[in-house]
């Protein structure tokens, strides 16, 4: 799908689910404004309990519902939804934001500094062993975790490719 229609489709489903979330974004292939070959619509989303009665009384027929991600079918095209926390949401909105190329390149040079992810928060690594792990505090944004890392902001359109 392009850009415009996986835009246009993204804007109408959160427009439909905003009254049962607390926060609600676009990730993925759509905020790095890709602009074709997009093969899905991402959306991160802190849920109220109400999001799922809305999926009850839609009939929404999901094939895939844990607590951490929905994959639906809307209007013809694919949906991820990934469901967090405000503790996990700068770490899962990062990640979900891709590329996944970025991602894993990024992921792999903060465990070079120390760093990682845990149950979708970050971490310092500490330990003998590098067995222990320890939540870095405040993190609530993506730009939280560019801070603890010392590293600028990385506009996510720019989000390709290999993290150097």
């Amino acid at each position: 799908m392009d850009y415009n229609r996986a835009l246009t489709l993204a804007n109408e489903l959160i427009a439909e689910i905003r009254p049962f979330c607390k926060r609600i974004e676009i990730g993925g292939s759509i905020r790095r404004k890709k602009s074709f070959e997009i093969k899905d619509i991402e959306l991160i989303l802190i849920p109220t309990w109400e999001l799922e009665k809305w999926a009850v009384d839609r009939e929404l027929r999901r094939y895939k519902a844990g607590d951490k991600m929905w994959q639906f079918m809307w209007k013809g095209e694919k949906v991820d939804m990934f469901l967090c926390t405000p503790e996990t949401w700068g770490i899962i909105y990062l990640i979900r934001t891709g590329s996944a190329e970025w991602v894993t390149s990024f992921m792999c040079w903060i465990q070079h500094k120390g760093f990682c992810s845990r149950n979708a928060r970050l971490c310092r690594i500490t330990g003998e062993d590098n067995d222990m792990f320890e939540h870095v505090p405040d993190i609530k944004e993506e730009i939280d975790i560019f801070r603890a890392l010392n590293l600028p902001w990385v506009e996510p359109e720019c989000r390709i490719g290999k993290w150097t």
